[in-house]
């Protein structure tokens, strides 16, 4: 599958551009859960820079593979590249989530600085909760239509990626 990206252009001071920060989720496409994450970050993703994906896609397929990542549902998987050309950095579990959350509106951007617990330990929470969550949400049958303003953005993986 051939893989692309987006890059949103801001201006810097003295009227250069430079490339906004590039993330993509990978998520259990099965689970109620992660689809409810997707919407909840969708909306508070002040920057629009967020892109999501299924790790059981094509896509999400070949983005686990070429960022060296195993397919493992128990996990959100966070691609993150801080302008165009990085090669990006992977994330997984409260790690993955804590990161993405610095790129939410207020107050849920200061999450992020739950980083500074080490990760030994919010895992311990992260994996608790990914074990039930099928129990406590259910599987979804197919993924809830998102607004229109965020559909752009769950598509199949962005090139470059």
């Amino acid at each position: 599958a051939t893989v692309s990206v987006l890059y949103w252009k801001k201006k810097k001071k003295g009227g250069k551009q430079s490339s906004m920060p590039q993330v993509v989720l990978l998520v259990d496409g099965d689970c109620a859960m992660c689809n409810m994450t997707v919407q909840f970050v969708a909306a508070r993703d002040v920057n629009g820079v967020m892109c999501y994906e299924t790790q059981q896609s094509d896509e999400g397929q070949a983005l686990l593979e070429k960022y060296k990542q195993p397919m493992d549902l128990s996990t959100v998987v966070m691609i993150e590249k801080a302008e165009e050309g990085d090669i990006g950095e992977c994330y997984t579990k409260s790690t993955a989530i804590l990161r993405t959350c610095g790129y939410l509106s207020r107050p849920w951007s200061g999450l992020s600085y739950l980083t500074c617990i080490p990760s030994p330990l919010r895992d311990i929470a992260y994996d608790c909760v990914a074990a039930v969550r099928y129990k406590v949400f259910g599987k979804t049958e197919q993924c809830t239509l998102p607004p229109s303003s965020v559909k752009r953005r769950v598509r199949r993986a962005p090139e470059g990626f």
